[in-house]
């Protein structure tokens, strides 16, 4: 799991504790078992998703598990946008990059009156991150029956809609340099939708950090040709560890992890 392979253990004493982005957190069910992990694996988990709504129902999860409000950060902001905002584990934040939504991103809100967690504004995202966990949307129920025979495929199965921002100056707060930023339609005004397939999220989320630490959860009959693509896509080098999740003798889901030999 995440926090306990070597490469993880040997980055995790240089940082004490890593600092996990959950990107489409929703209910929280990932992020409450991460943040249940002991603070010197894992630190702090950054919940991402632009539903207020599960945000809510997470922090009341979370509530009923015990998990102490410092463990978590819930931000409402757009996934992509949140990864695209990091570079080598260092945000480079550009408030006009969320123009459409900047009184939600920007502000705070109470939950409810029986939790001590907030729903917070990309103001309270860390300045560094050192893993992310990817649970992107699977295409409901049908993800299962994939017309496809050779089974659930990252760069065909996985898309997901965002508002693209292109070119949009990044400025750094320790530098005050900027930089360039684009997701995958470098044609595209700023009002248009741009989708990202399984396989670019990889991408944007392994450049998000230094490590190169990324945790893919999948369905059962992910197509491993597809990942071993992503992988090479991304960057990455050497292995990949493909991990079943068997429940009642039965396989439900498949955990990928990217990174773990330092490649």
């Amino acid at each position: 799991g995440i926090g306990s392979t070597q490469e993880q253990k040997a980055h995790v004493s240089k940082t004490g504790g890593l600092v996990v982005v959950d990107a489409f957190c929703g209910c929280g069910g990932n992020a409450i078992a991460l943040a249940k992990r002991p603070s010197s694996e894992i630190s702090h988990v950054v919940c991402i998703d632009i539903d207020k709504t599960k945000l809510q129902k997470l922090a009341h999860n979370a509530s009923i598990y015990g998990i102490p409000a410092d463990r978590l950060t819930l931000i409402k902001a757009d996934a992509l946008d949140v990864l695209g905002s990091y570079k080598e584990g260092e945000l480079h934040l550009a408030a006009s990059r969320f123009d459409q939504n900047l009184e939600d991103n920007l502000n705070d809100s109470q939950v409810d009156h029986e939790s001590d967690f907030k729903i917070k504004g990309i103001g309270h995202l860390p300045q560094h991150i050192d893993t992310v966990f990817l649970s992107p949307p699977w295409g409901g129920t049908e993800y299962i029956n994939q017309p496809n025979t050779n089974g659930f495929s990252l760069d065909v199965d996985i898309c997901i809609n965002r508002n693209c921002v292109q070119h949009k100056s990044i400025v750094t707060s320790s530098t005050m340099s900027s930089a360039q930023y684009d997701i995958k339609d470098q044609n595209a005004s700023s009002n248009q939708l741009a989708t990202v397939d399984g396989s670019k999220l990889l991408e944007i989320s392994s450049a998000a950090t230094s490590s190169k630490l990324v945790t893919y959860f999948l369905p059962r009959n992910i197509n491993g040709i597809s990942v071993g693509r992503a992988a090479i896509s991304a960057g990455y080098q050497g292995e990949i560890e493909m991990e079943q999740n068997i429940l009642n003798g039965k396989l439900k889901t498949v955990t990928v992890y990217f990174g773990m030999n330092g490649s």
